[in-house]
């Protein structure tokens, strides 16, 4: 079952539609992030565990990462092959060895869907898209209390909430939340700068999910 809500922190945020310096600047960290290319001499997910390792006090969502936290990497839209670049298992690989949580891949994709990225509005998978495609395995080892869902960036967030819906099904005593490295903000003159750390909430409305950031 979809939930209505899910509360979601990002670290970052980029301009789709804008034109300015800093929109274009954005967009280049946009693909450095989905690529995982090198930056400042690491790849990019490991660049951002450590940057919010060592800003954590200070962020809004410091309270999202501790010891006892589960980082589920969101799936891909298609299913996981050998050499296939997953920059959101990057992100929690990386995040865990900063110390934010532990790493456990609960959920698979069993069942593509289309890519929101190059999909038109029209054609992107809903929230129930993603909930139906998608399973949840190796729960043996424990029931965890806290779970954030990872992903690389997040535009209306139907995959995270379709996610968390599955997840809130095999533990439905935790507390689930989601995490990306990314924000896009589709209005430019709602764009302020690339970092710029949130704490929001995704929620569904007639089928389908949209972003609300909150200061």
């Amino acid at each position: 079952m979809i939930p209505e809500t899910i509360e979601f922190a990002s670290l970052l945020s980029y301009s789709p539609r804008g034109k300015g310096g800093n929109d274009m600047a954005s967009k280049q960290t946009m693909c450095t992030i989905k690529s995982d290319r090198m930056h400042t001499g690491v790849p990019m997910s490991e660049y951002i565990a450590r940057d919010i390792r060592r800003r954590l006090d200070t962020l809004p969502f410091a309270e999202f990462f501790t010891d006892a936290t589960a980082l589920v990497p969101a799936p891909r839209s298609s299913r996981i092959n050998r050499g296939y670049l997953w920059v959101p298992q990057r992100l929690a690989i990386s995040m865990e060895k900063c110390g934010l949580g532990t790493r456990t891949e609960y959920l698979v994709r069993h069942s593509a869907v289309a890519k929101s990225s190059i999909s038109v509005p029209a054609e992107r998978p809903q929230p129930q898209d993603h909930y139906r495609s998608m399973k949840v395995v190796d729960t043996l080892d424990g029931c965890p209390d806290e779970i954030v869902i990872v992903d690389d960036v997040i535009t209306r967030g139907a995959t995270m909430i379709g996610a968390a819906g599955r997840l809130a099904e095999a533990f439905p005593n935790a507390r689930i939340r989601g995490f990306a490295a990314l924000r896009a903000v589709s209005r430019p003159d709602e764009f302020k700068s690339i970092f710029d750390p949130r704490v929001g909430t995704i929620f569904v409305r007639d089928g389908d999910a949209s972003v609300v950031c909150c200061d």
